[in-house]
């Protein structure tokens, strides 16, 4: 323990305390796999939290939905952050134009299958 606290002293990545300036707005990047969901928060041009949730094994849901939870997982480290406009940056064709419709407030959400209620109830709390 000595040697790593020692290290630390002279190789901090950080250099010192870690201060980010107070800022209402930033960038949640959001990406999911059959096997995790990842977010990383960025404000200023500095990522300043990111997590991963791994999936369960035998978690058999459509990665459409798993990119949604990203986006909400996302979401919610922002707010915790007290960013009050977010630009969310996803791969998921799909997930965007969920978002787009329901923040452009356009017409419903087209949603078939199993999943309908999952998305539905996911959006709306966007």
């Amino acid at each position: 323990m000595r040697d790593l606290l020692a290290r630390l002293a002279v190789e901090d990545p950080v250099k010192g305390r870690f201060h980010v300036s107070p800022c209402e707005r930033g960038r949640v990047w959001c990406d999911a796999s059959s096997l995790a969901l990842g977010v990383a928060v960025e404000i200023g041009g500095q990522t300043v939290e990111d997590a991963a949730w791994l999936q369960k094994k035998d978690d058999s849901g459509h990665i459409n939905i798993a990119e949604l939870d990203a986006v909400v997982k996302g979401v919610n480290l922002a707010l915790r952050w007290g960013l009050k406009s977010v630009e969310i940056m996803t791969d998921s064709m799909m997930v965007l134009r969920w978002l787009r419709t329901v923040l452009d407030d356009e017409n419903r959400v087209r949603v078939t299958g199993m999943s309908e209620m999952l998305v539905r109830r996911r959006l709306s709390v966007l």
